[in-house]
This record gives C-alpha cells, sequence and structure tokens, in this order.
C-alpha cells in the first residue's frame, strides 16, 4: 500500500510540473517583415515558433487556410515553420497571416506582399557614325 501511495503522489507532482510549463505561443517577427518581390522569383519566409506545448502553425491568406500544393509549400515542424511561393506573380500580393495556437493562447503575424512586375531587358543597339572631316598634314 506504501509504494501505490508514493507512486499517486510522484504521478501528481509530475503533473502538476508539467502544467506549470505551458507557455502561450510566441513567432520570431525578425524574418516577417514586407517582402517586395519581382514576379517569377520564389519568396521564402521562415519563422521560430516557440510556446508549450509546441503550437499549431497555419498561414492564411485573406482568411483562406493555405496547403501546400503546386504555388505554395509550407513546412511546419515543432518550434519552426517555413512558408514558400514559387515563381511568385501579382496575383500573389497581399496580407498572408501567420498563425500559432496551443492550449495557452495565439499569436499571429500579417507579412505584406508587394509583388512587381517582372524586368523587362531592352537590348539597346548603338551605332555610332562620324561625320568628321579629318586633315592630314603632309610633312
Amino acid at each position: 500500500m506504501k509504494r501505490s501511495v508514493v507512486s499517486f503522489i510522484d504521478f501528481f507532482n509530475a503533473s502538476c510540473k508539467l502544467s506549470l510549463f505551458a507557455v502561450a505561443p510566441h513567432i520570431d517577427r525578425k524574418n516577417l517583415q514586407k517582402k517586395i518581390m519581382r514576379s517569377g522569383q520564389t519568396l521564402k519566409m521562415e519563422a521560430d515558433v516557440k510556446g508549450e506545448p509546441a503550437p499549431v502553425v497555419t498561414w492564411k491568406l485573406k482568411n483562406d487556410v493555405l496547403k501546400t500544393n503546386d504555388k505554395f509549400k509550407i513546412d511546419n515542424e515543432d518550434y519552426k515553420t517555413s512558408f514558400s511561393i514559387i515563381k511568385i506573380k501579382r496575383a500573389d500580393a497581399g496580407t498572408y497571416t501567420v498563425i500559432a495556437k496551443n492550449d495557452s493562447g495565439t499569436d499571429q503575424v500579417d507579412i505584406d506582399v508587394e509583388v512587381l512586375g517582372e524586368y523587362n531587358t531592352i537590348t539597346m543597339k548603338a551605332i555610332l557614325k562620324l561625320d568628321v572631316p579629318v586633315s592630314v598634314a603632309h610633312f
């Protein structure tokens, strides 16, 4: 009987310790500032995500939850997230939101993405024509 009481006390103490370590999510904003991209480039954003238990991370655009597909690549691991847009277009511009959520709370960051048109390459050929009289001195 003494052993079962000790086991219960150990279990109770361990449970209390676990609940003390619950931490609301926090998304590191260091790499999540406004992005200005050229059409055709690949955009990649990465962020560390803190919290206990490990937060569940979601990416959104205009309240639509984004999933990995031919256009978007989302990779969520415990405590880290990355989001890529392959061959970005002007239609992809907007405010993207990353949300981290666990039992202790929620954190979110909005990232404005601006997409400029492609570089236009102009090849210019310059023709230099001199119509200048040249005098030749005779010695």
